[in-house]
């Protein structure tokens, strides 16, 4: 089930001050209020391929002050990279004054999901390909084999399907690997009453 505890902080740009709720400092591994918030912190736990478009967006965000949603990767304390949706907002407050409001939602678990189902469903698609290769070329043995009973024994195609199919029976052996012994060898598997 994916955890969806919606992570939330506040940062006032003027006095550099941060609040985190108390789902963001699980969300970094921290117990709540075992750190001081600080967006250094924050980078400091960003994934290093992520790091720098989280710098670029922030500095943004201050600049133009048009708010953005991204998805990136963190790494919490003694844990393993995380993945992230954060939403990040500006709001003009008395005058020149802003504040910069936040909420992050982790999605790891869909995103373990999503990418196992992927896999699978490439390894279904993988797997009916070769089925459907060794299947057209096991109808190729089989007609090309048929065609040479056609030829060899003057008898209708239906006729030399039949006369595969008994040999394949009374060898116990499955139909292409009849078909291509006779194609290799030119003869039929050895059985009584059929050459």
């Amino acid at each position: 089930m994916v955890d969806l505890d919606l992570a939330a902080f506040r940062w006032d740009p003027v006095d550099d001050r941060w609040w985190w709720s108390a789902a963001m400092f699980r969300l970094y591994g921290y117990a709540p209020d075992e750190v001081e918030p600080t967006f250094t912190l924050m980078l400091q736990h960003e994934h290093p391929d992520d790091r720098a478009r989280a710098e670029q967006a922030f500095e943004r965000l201050h600049r133009d002050g048009r708010p953005f949603v991204y998805e990136h990767r963190i790494v919490p304390c003694y844990e393993g990279p995380r993945t992230i949706i954060s939403s990040v907002q500006i709001a003009v407050l008395a005058g020149r004054q802003s504040l910069v409001s936040g909420t992050a939602l982790d999605v790891s678990q869909a995103r373990r999901i999503h990418h196992a189902a992927a896999e699978e469903t490439v390894g279904g698609l993988q797997a009916e390909i070769r089925r459907m290769q060794f299947s057209a070329e096991s109808r190729d043995l089989i007609n090309r084999a048929t065609g040479v009973l056609i030829e060899r024994h003057k008898i209708t195609p239906d006729a030399a399907a039949a006369l595969l199919r008994s040999a394949s029976q009374q060898a116990c052996r499955k139909l292409p690997e009849v078909a291509s012994e006779l194609l290799y060898t030119g003869r039929l598997p050895a059985v009584a009453g059929i050459d």
